[in-house]
């Protein structure tokens, strides 16, 4: 398997709504869960074709698996400190996997999961930009606040911002 990004433009993301939407994923089995990420991911399109967030698609460039693997999507925010110091920073909306391939590892991605090597390249992005432009730190919300979920935040020096925040950060100036 070899991993490629690629970009939407707010006209593909309108010209693949529906597509992205119905075909492009296989979601979760679990009723409650599939409505959930089918809910979070039509807002991450309509974000997208307001140009608010951007979304980045990966598939297989081996064409070993012929799906869509995953979608992150990242956009510009800032955060509040210790409610004293605001800093520019990026946030994560969403880092989907397909659900087919979420729990599987790949020794061509070192025995990675997709959902860790997305990660690290949403990470890898911001990083980039962080070098052109005024960016600290990286910022999400776990859904749910699930332990799973702030658990795999966690594997990569994500925190939460305060006790009791809904959001996690990762200061840019931590990561290697």
């Amino acid at each position: 398997m070899e991993l490629g990004l690629h970009v939407y433009s707010k006209n593909n993301i309108k010209k693949n709504k529906d597509f992205l939407l119905k075909t492009a994923f296989e979601f979760s089995k679990d009723e409650k869960q599939q409505q959930v990420e089918k809910v979070l991911l039509s807002e991450i399109i309509s974000s997208g074709t307001k140009n608010q967030t951007k979304i980045y698609k990966f598939v297989d460039s081996s064409e070993e698996l012929s799906d869509i693997v995953g979608l992150i999507a990242l956009s510009a925010s800032k955060i509040a400190i210790h409610k004293t110091s605001v800093f520019p920073c990026a946030q994560l909306d969403l880092l989907f996997i397909n659900h087919k391939y979420r729990k599987d590892t790949y020794t061509e991605l070192e025995d990675s999961t997709l959902g860790e090597e997305l990660m690290q390249t949403a990470i890898s992005l911001v990083l980039s930009l962080a070098n052109q432009i005024g960016i600290r730190y990286i910022t999400l919300i776990p859904l749910g606040h699930e332990e799973k979920l702030v658990n795999f935040y966690k594997k990569f020096n994500f925190d939460y911002i305060e006790k009791g925040s809904d959001f996690m950060y990762l200061n840019l100036r931590n990561v290697k």
